[in-house]
């Protein structure tokens, strides 16, 4: 009996068809306002996708938007981004929306290092490039299933008690082994 397809409920963006042509070598700084607003709307999209709020993914949008010379205004959903672009002559606009939701920290550390760097770093490279280098990035966000709950409780405790350790060495405040011995149970 064969199997019934099961066609995908949303469309996988192509990015790169929305870098200029024979722009391989034009920083996105000098290129369209679809090359830019490409770039701005999917690193909004790989936040919101982080689970991070509307703020911080507005934010990172913004931040990409006055680097590359243009203004950007934005609706933040839960699970989608409507955005519009403006170069002061055109617009770009476009809605995007996530398959499902979920909280990754490693994905988004990397994306607030991406655009900690952009003004130095990324408006000098391609749309092309740029896009490249956001795809790869988003493959090396490996996602972590649940850990058996006794690895869990051990991790936090761990974490903890390398967090009271840096508190220690700082602050005024000194707690004993057992101190940290009853929080570590209390968790």
């Amino acid at each position: 009996m064969p199997q019934e397809v099961i066609k995908k409920n949303h469309m996988d963006v192509a990015w790169h068809e929305y870098t200029d042509e024979n722009g391989e070598n034009v920083p996105v700084v000098d290129s369209s306002i679809a090359e830019k607003a490409s770039v701005i709307g999917r690193v909004g999209i790989m936040f919101l996708s982080c689970g991070t709020g509307a703020w911080r993914v507005r934010s990172s949008m913004n931040t990409l938007a006055e680097a590359l010379g243009i203004t950007c205004t934005a609706d933040i959903g839960l699970m989608s981004i409507e955005y519009t672009c403006y170069d002061g002559e055109n617009g770009f606009t476009q809605s995007l929306c996530l398959t499902n939701t979920g909280v990754n920290t490693l994905k988004l550390n990397r994306l607030e290092h991406f655009i900690r760097n952009f003004e130095e770093e990324g408006k000098h490279m391609s749309g092309e490039q740029l896009h490249t280098f956001l795809t790869m990035l988003k493959k090396h966000m490996v996602y972590i299933p649940r850990l058996h709950w006794d690895l869990l409780q051990r991790s936090h405790a761990a974490d903890l008690h390398s967090f009271l350790g840096a508190v220690r060495s700082r602050c005024s405040v000194h707690l004993s082994g057992q101190e940290l011995e009853i929080i570590s149970a209390a968790n």
